[in-house]
C-alpha cells in the first residue's frame, strides 16, 4: 500500500510543474484544461494526471483529485500548489512530523500571506480555533478522516471547510510553518 500522494491542481503551470515533478512521489496532478503542453510533458514523464474537459478552478479540481486518491490505496495526502510557492524539499520532514504527531490534518501556515484576505481570516481563525493560515493551499490529511469530511463539505469554501469539518469532528489538528 503506497502511504503518501501528492495532489496539486494545474492550471498552465508547465514550468514549475517540470521542478516539482523531478522529486520521486507518488504525484497525481489536476490539469486543469492547461492550454501550455502539460497534459503532454506529465503523459511523457509517466507522471499520474486527471484532465479537466474544461476549466473547473482551483477548488473543485482539489475536489476531483482528493475524491480519485481517497478511492485508491494511500493513507496520507498532502496537497501543493503549482505555483513553486511550497517548500517541496520539506516533505519528508513534515511527513515524518504528522505521522510522529498522529495528526488527522496538519495545516503548513506560510509565514506571511499575499492577500490582505488570507492576513484577516488566518488571524480569526487562530483566535477562534487556534490554527492559522487555513488558506494555505500545503496540507496533509489522513486519508481515513478526509472520507469523513469531504463528503460533508458545500464546495463553497473548500480549503477553510475541511479544516473547520475536521474541529467539528474534534480530529487532531496541529499548524507547521513553512517558509514560501
Amino acid at each position: 500500500m503506497a502511504k503518501l500522494a501528492i495532489l496539486i491542481p494545474s492550471y498552465n503551470e508547465i514550468h514549475n510543474l517540470k521542478k516539482i515533478i523531478k522529486k520521486n512521489y507518488n504525484f497525481l496532478i489536476v490539469d486543469d484544461c492547461s492550454s501550455d503542453g502539460t497534459s503532454s510533458l506529465l503523459k511523457k514523464k509517466k507522471i499520474k494526471f486527471i484532465r479537466n474537459n474544461k476549466n473547473l478552478g482551483y477548488e473543485k479540481s482539489l475536489i476531483k483529485g482528493m475524491k480519485y486518491i481517497i478511492n485508491n490505496k494511500f493513507q496520507t495526502l498532502c496537497t501543493l500548489d503549482a505555483d513553486f510557492e511550497h517548500p517541496i524539499n520539506k516533505i519528508d520532514t513534515l511527513y515524518k512530523f504528522f505521522k510522529k504527531e498522529d495528526l488527522d490534518i496538519l495545516v503548513c501556515n506560510r509565514k506571511s500571506q499575499n492577500r490582505f484576505l488570507e492576513k484577516v481570516l488566518s488571524n480569526f481563525f487562530y483566535k477562534k480555533h487556534k490554527i492559522k493560515d487555513p488558506m494555505t493551499g500545503m496540507k496533509f490529511y489522513k486519508i481515513s478522516s478526509l472520507k469523513k469530511i469531504i463528503k460533508n463539505s458545500s464546495n463553497k469554501y473548500f480549503l477553510v471547510e475541511l479544516v473547520l469539518q475536521g474541529i467539528k469532528n474534534k480530529f487532531k489538528i496541529k499548524n507547521k510553518e513553512i517558509k514560501t
